[in-house]
């Protein structure tokens, strides 16, 4: 072989910033934050439900099953973190960790 080429994907910042003026505010992922925060289950469905998909588009019918499938994966990082799958293999911080802390049980007595 006489050449190798690597080639990786660059995320684009998407957040509003001096060099990037065209970008999203930071008030729109703080809404984000708020209602995953505020509830996950009706979250998950209302992103899919709408612009995720383009649901919200005129002339566009949602598809019940891909809102569904949406709402199932979601919701399965809490139910690992309650099992104790999710919570120890997660970074520290990261949103997910944030999630598995607020989710972890309350130790059990021994009984």
């Amino acid at each position: 072989m006489a050449k190798v080429v690597l080639v990786s994907a660059v995320t684009p910042s998407v957040l509003q910033t001096d060099a990037n003026p065209a970008g999203t505010p930071q008030a729109a992922f703080e809404g984000l934050q708020a209602g995953l925060a505020a509830n996950r289950s009706e979250f998950y469905r209302a992103v899919a439900s709408g612009p995720f998909y383009n649901f919200d588009q005129p002339g566009v019918e949602a598809s019940e099953a891909v809102v569904a499938n949406w709402w199932r994966q979601g919701m399965t990082v809490l139910t690992r973190c309650r099992s104790g799958a999710g919570g120890r293999a997660v970074v520290a911080g990261s949103q997910r960790g944030q999630i598995c802390a607020r989710a972890r049980p309350e130790p059990r007595p021994a009984a």
